[in-house]
């Protein structure tokens, strides 16, 4: 992937390609022992809208295809891939915790764009990322878009012999 992002490589013409993308993330929400959910929105019946906390560990490989073209020293890249992952899921009410196994869904959406040259290479790379763990119609979602500027100096070119 690395070559994708102008890092490794210096790119003559588009190339496309599918990939394999192995992910491994822990995430969640925590109130400090209070309730998450507005107590006007709390369903009596179901213990997970009382809950303080909600939380996942998942693993799973996501594929997808990657795409990346120059012109002149201008080079854009992108990837879309779309999988599912093995989910294992919390939630805290009180003092009590109860987990879950099960499958949730993954996508993987990047673009990067930028300069690059013999010398040194300047991107603009773009991710969406994407979290969410369900518990029947109680779904807690996070959403991140993360926007960076990489530059570097290439050392010097391997010889091939």
């Amino acid at each position: 992937m690395s070559a994708l992002r102008g890092k490794q490589a210096h790119y003559k013409e588009a190339v496309q390609t599918w990939y394999l993308k192995s992910t491994l993330n822990g995430f969640g929400v925590d109130n400090d022992g209070k309730g998450l959910i507005p107590p006007f929105l709390i369903d009596n019946t179901s213990s997970k809208t009382e809950a303080s906390t909600y939380s996942a560990i998942d693993l799973g490989v996501i594929p997808g295809y990657a795409y990346v073209t120059r012109y002149n020293n201008w080079q854009i890249s992108g990837w879309l891939g779309f999988g599912a992952v093995i989910q294992s899921k919390f939630y805290s009410q009180n003092s009590t915790t109860r987990g879950f196994i099960g499958l949730a869904p993954r996508y993987d959406v990047r673009f990067i764009g930028g300069y690059t040259n013999d010398k040194y290479f300047v991107f603009l790379d773009t991710e969406f990322d994407n979290k969410s763990v369900a518990f029947n119609d109680l779904k807690y979602r996070q959403y991140f878009y993360s926007i960076r500027i990489t530059a570097g100096v290439r050392l010097g070119n391997k010889k091939n012999d």
